[in-house]
């Protein structure tokens, strides 16, 4: 896609910031109804597989063929078949140990998860939407997936069930085109949700307090194909200008991108320092450049939601 890096970290196509109110009432407005989270994991719980037992529970819930599978840090319930779900569990334990790399290099201190964190993958679209209207009360047709506080779980769908792939295969597109377009999108999808997961419960984040949504979603991001991820990623940001939704991820990834390649000190101290300032209920003093027009940034979303179709 035809942009321009950013010649210093709030330059150039970071403008885009200006007009983020939109998308940002947007997600906050479907946050509202879940309310706060419960204590994060390293606050008090007890090291025990309650979390998988409560996988095995939704699994029953949603009936055959659901069922829930232990993937490392993680507790996958899912309707997919075994092939394509250890592919997506494959990727889900690979993210948790990208995610622990990249907070050392950034230099926080983190920890495991002290039970499986819940991600629900639905192989249709259309049970994904009735899934997040009536467990989480979340209007999820426009979303790929989302990330709930409330209930601290991540839900998706198999991009090869979404509108988009299914379209294409209509159209007489080249289906191992298809299946590979499909399969990249659920595995940026996966590491995106991933890295929401980990940061709220292995000490980056806290579900407590509000961060700035860009950063939110731009640590995500940045951590599922940018600066975070450990390669090289993509050092352009596309405009969308006709697709805010898209073009805020866009925006937020640069601008994270920008701080861990000009200042990744300062992101971390910042992060140190929330988290600090959240555990005693203060809020926390936001200490990095701001991109421009983002100054009335309302915080951290209850519901964090990656696009759909991107």
């Amino acid at each position: 896609m035809p942009a321009t890096t950013p010649s210093r970290p709030w330059g150039g196509p970071l403008r885009w910031f200006g007009t983020t109110g939109l998308i940002a009432a947007v997600v906050v407005a479907i946050g509202a109804r879940l309310g706060p989270g419960p204590a994060l994991a390293d606050e008090g719980f007890d090291p025990n597989d309650a979390r998988l037992d409560e996988a095995a529970a939704l699994a029953s819930d949603l009936g055959i063929p659901f069922r829930a599978v232990r993937f490392a840090d993680f507790a996958v319930v899912s309707d997919l078949p075994s092939d394509r779900l250890d592919v997506h569990g494959a990727t889900l334990a690979e993210a948790g140990s990208d995610f622990f790399e990249a907070m050392s290099r950034l230099g926080l201190e983190t920890h495991r998860p002290a039970r499986p964190l819940i991600v629900v993958i639905f192989s249709d679209h259309r049970e994904f939407v009735a899934f997040a209207q009536r467990a989480d009360g979340v209007e999820a047709h426009w979303m790929g997936g989302y990330y709930a506080s409330g209930s601290n779980h991540a839900v998706m769908y198999d991009d090869l069930g979404g509108p988009e792939f299914l379209q294409a295969a209509d159209q007489g597109l080249c289906p191992g085109e298809v299946r590979a377009q499909a399969a990249r999108a659920t595995r940026e999808k996966i590491r995106h949700e991933a890295a929401h997961l980990l940061a709220f419960n292995c000490g980056v984040q806290s579900r407590t307090g509000d961060h700035p949504l860009w950063l939110t979603e731009g640590l995500a991001e940045s951590f599922a194909r940018g600066a975070l991820s450990g390669s090289p990623g993509q050092s352009a940001t596309a405009r969308h200008d006709d697709d805010p939704v898209r073009a805020f991820y866009e925006q937020s990834r640069a601008a994270v991108d920008a701080i861990v390649h000009s200042d990744p000190a300062r992101l971390a101290e910042y992060l140190r320092s929330a988290r600090a300032a959240f555990a005693v209920g203060a809020p926390a003093a936001f200490d990095l450049p701001r991109p421009p027009g983002a100054s009335g940034d309302p915080g951290g979303p209850t519901v964090s939601a990656v696009d759909a179709g991107r």
